[in-house]
Parts: C-alpha cells; structure tokens; sequence
C-alpha cells in the first residue's frame, strides 16, 4: 500500500494489495463494541474524575456528550465503509480515494478500531511495557495463532495513522 497526499487535501491509498483491503475492510467490525462493555468504556469513558466527578456531573457527561460521540464514531465508520466500497480494483490492487474531508474521518476510525481490539483481545499496553517485554509479549500472540490477524491489522492501522496525522491533519 502506498499512500499519496493529493493537492486538495485529501489522499489516495495506492496498489492496495487484497490482504491490505480485507484488513481495511474490517476497520467497523474491528471497531464494534457489541458484548465488550470494556471496549466501549474505552471509547466512552467518564467525563469527569477526582473531585469534579460526581454522580450529576457523569450523569450529565453520559446524557449530553454520549450521544454526540457515539453519532460522531458512527459516521466516521460510515464514510470510511463508503470510501472503501467506492474502491477501484486493476488486476490484484485497489485505489481508495479519501477526500479532505474524510482525512479526519479515517483517523478516528482507525483510532476506534484499534483502540477495541486491543481492549477486546487484551493486547498489551506499548507504553507500559519495556521493548523486551513488548516484544515477548507481541511474539506469544502471534504464536498462538488465535491473535495474529487483529496484531496484523492494528499494525496496519497505526501506520495508517501516523501518515493521515503527518501529512493530512493540520491543527
């Protein structure tokens, strides 16, 4: 996969192989917090904490911006389903072509679908393990065969990530 920064803000993701595009296809299912009420704590976690969480103020978070955020993630993973049905496919490669507009979209989605998987699989926490650790712990999951797609796409998505924020993000 090569992405290509296009001159009216948005981008192209070029010669997408078709394990790439399954991996991207699953962005809403891997972001879908259905049964894991821990993932979707991860997504929607309190508004408040010490002194200023109390039970109106998170009553409030939860009636008020709750829903916004939900609508908002529902969307974002609608535009990229869009993005990725309006593929092109030459041969054995895919071209999905993502507007400025949807830049922003794509990053949170894939924010949201990492962020569940590793709460969903109990992957471990990158910033709170040594390079030996995460290594060690990264090497058992792929090892028991059961994690080694959702590791693959999370890898994926993050690199994905970090160029949309890069290139495509200008605050």
């Amino acid at each position: 996969m090569h992405p290509v920064l296009q001159e009216a803000g948005g981008f192209t993701l070029e010669n997408v192989s078709p394990s790439e595009y399954a991996a991207l296809s699953h962005i809403p299912s891997d972001a879908d917090t259905t049964g894991s009420p821990e993932a979707k704590a991860r997504l929607l976690p309190p508004g408040f904490t010490g002194e200023t969480a109390t039970p109106e103020n998170n009553a409030d978070w939860e009636e008020f911006v709750h829903p916004d955020l939900e609508d908002l993630f529902k969307g974002d993973l609608a535009h990229v389903a869009q993005d990725l049905q309006a593929a092109t496919q030459e041969e054995d490669e895919y071209t999905i072509e993502i507007s400025s507009e949807n830049a922003e979209r794509w990053f949170r989605a894939l924010n949201q679908a990492r962020l569940v998987m590793h709460t969903k699989h109990d992957f471990p926490d990158d910033d709170a393990l040594s390079e030996e650790e995460h290594m060690a712990s990264i090497t058992a999951l792929l090892q028991s065969g059961e994690f080694a797609p959702y590791l693959r796409s999370s890898r994926l998505y993050a690199v994905l990530q970090e160029w949309i924020v890069a290139n495509c993000l200008k605050y």
